[in-house]
């Protein structure tokens, strides 16, 4: 009796742990099918408004092809065939742009601002720099302007001191004219640095960094002049950059070099391994630009340091 008692006791345990085994493989499968039925939708909805975009943009209507590649890009960011019609869109959209300006103004300032930002994306900076020049002729007020030139003049000539004092002057002006704000203050910073004014630059990125607490050319520019003598200030700065520009190469360099300094080898060596990988995917976008007859942007060229971390 004890002996059958004891196998109607092992039936029934067995029994409820297969009810239990069979309602998890039950509820995987269907957890299984509705996400399969999900993907598949998303699939179709695509397909679907992609076929619809290319369909407006065919039709010239603009309006709504920009609104229905809003919606694909924001339902996969990531989707190749997705990116690749959002280009065209709103290269279409540009280009439309760009010729109802040149109709309507042709001899405005804004217009000289056009070409001389184009200019600046082909690489011609000597023309860009004329044109900026003449839009500024037009329109000494204009809001933006001065910047793009200090800019220009500065890739232009990077170590030219009579350059510098140029563009030196455009950006005082600008903060003349149309008040501060960050990405001046960290141009005057680049040139106070230059001039060895290490307070001076460092007060520029302070102040940069106060009037955009997420501009991460203030957080690098601090980061990277406080690592040798307080690393542990610049790694609050660093780890601030990487956050809010996850692909800045220089960055993650500047990062390894103090977490070393910091005895933290293993995050050094992490964050050493991230800027060969973004140096790496850079050089190769980069060559896409180049095979396109256009000039890198600046975040892919310029941010890499000359020397990789040892």
């Amino acid at each position: 009796m004890a002996t059958d008692a004891s196998c109607n006791s092992e039936r029934a345990s067995r029994s409820r742990l297969f009810r239990k085994l069979f309602a998890l493989a039950t509820a995987f499968v269907a957890g299984a099918v509705t996400l399969i039925a999900a993907q598949a939708d998303k699939t179709a909805a695509i397909q679907t408004g992609l076929r619809l975009a290319d369909t407006y943009l065919a039709q010239g209507d603009l309006d709504r092809a920009v609104s229905e590649m809003q919606r694909l890009v924001d339902l996969d960011p990531d989707n190749i065939d997705i990116l690749y019609l959002a280009q065209l869109v709103y290269s279409e959209l540009a280009d439309g742009t760009l010729n109802k300006l040149a109709i309507l103004a042709p001899a405005s300032a804004r217009m000289q601002q056009v070409i001389a930002e184009h200019l600046v994306n082909s690489g011609n900076l000597d023309r860009a720099i004329s044109h900026y020049k003449k839009c500024l002729e037009l329109d000494p007020h204009l809001s933006g302007v001065r910047y793009e030139l200090a800019e220009a003049l500065f890739q232009n000539l990077p170590s030219d001191p009579t350059v510098e004092a140029q563009a030196l002057a455009e950006l005082q002006t600008a903060v003349k004219t149309e008040g501060d704000n960050s990405k001046i203050e960290c141009e005057l910073a680049r040139i106070a640095l230059r001039q060895s004014d290490r307070e001076g630059s460092l007060a520029h990125y302070r102040r940069a960094l106060e009037l955009n607490p997420h501009n991460p050319e203030a957080q690098l520019g601090l980061g990277r002049m406080l690592a040798s003598d307080h690393p542990q200030e610049a790694l609050k700065y660093l780890r601030m950059t990487v956050e809010s520009d996850p692909l800045n190469g220089e960055a993650h360099y500047r990062l390894a070099a103090v977490y070393r300094k910091l005895q933290r080898t293993e995050e050094a060596q992490k964050e050493t391994k991230l800027f060969q990988e973004i140096k790496l995917v850079k050089a190769q976008v980069a060559e896409l630009y180049r095979e396109m007859n256009k000039a890198p942007p600046r975040s892919i060229g310029a941010q890499d340091p000359d020397a990789e971390p040892q």
